[in-house]
């Protein structure tokens, strides 16, 4: 009022990558009691911003039921405490779920080092041709989308074969490490994966929010090349069961 500003509405947004349905609900029921409270000052509230931070990956994580989930949330909430306001807009921001899953990344590794344990077991640092200064970047803050699909194994004709996780039978502590060498650039400090070699390809789900968009050309090294390629759906999922 003293600053003789027109407030609107309000906005709030959970945090990218929140996967508590419940941080939805609760966002909107205090953004009603700010609705309230400018109505005492003299306001009149006409925007809702609920902001974004909704799941868009696919695979193991289960990202759909999750969206669905928050979905039925919200609309119980927006119910619960705006069905009195007419003429409201209504406004959401689901950029990461909808470019979440739009990329897969796939990173030759460059280098292997090779730690021998007290109890005879090996582990494995793995140094790859993207790190946090490309696509990796939001590793720097949250671990929780990185999601390995599987590999391109180079057999020693040339050829690569396509391999999954549970492929495997031995799996061993490993870390994934950027190629910049800076300290700084870790993907992964610990993970259980195959025995890999040099040459052989990781390849990342769900690289799509946050990644590329976010490289630079630091310490020289240049992002990662894009390829697209069209694919008929039906025969993809068939493919992959």
């Amino acid at each position: 009022m003293e600053l003789r500003l027109n407030v609107v509405g309000v906005s709030f947004h959970v945090g990218t990558g929140c996967s508590d349905s419940s941080s939805f609900g609760n966002a909107i029921a205090r953004a009603r009691e700010v609705f309230d409270e400018g109505t005492k000052f003299g306001f009149t509230f006409s925007i809702l911003d609920i902001g974004g931070g909704y799941p868009g990956y696919i695979g193991a994580k289960n990202g759909n039921d999750e969206f669905e989930k928050m979905a039925k949330v919200i609309n119980y909430a927006y119910d619960k405490h705006f069905h009195d306001i007419t003429g409201l807009t209504l406004i959401a921001e689901p950029g990461q779920f909808l470019c979440r899953s739009a990329y897969i990344l796939v990173t030759n590794i460059i280098s292997r080092r090779i730690k021998n344990n007290v109890d005879d077991e090996p582990s494995f640092m793995y140094y790859i041709n993207d790190g946090i200064y490309g696509s990796f970047n939001w590793a720097i803050t949250d671990k929780s989308f990185l999601s390995i699909n599987s590999f391109l194994l180079k057999q020693s004709n040339g050829i690569y074969s396509h391999s999954k996780i549970k492929d495997f039978r031995n799996l061993f502590t490993s870390s994934i490490w950027g190629p910049t060498g800076d300290s700084l650039d870790v993907v992964c400090k610990s993970i259980e994966l195959p025995k890999l070699l040099l040459g052989d390809w990781m390849i990342f789900d769900n690289m799509g929010a946050y990644t590329f968009v976010c490289s630079s050309c630091f310490n020289g090294m240049t992002p990662p090349n894009i390829l697209y390629l069209a694919y008929d759906q039906e025969v993809y999922s068939i493919n992959n069961n």
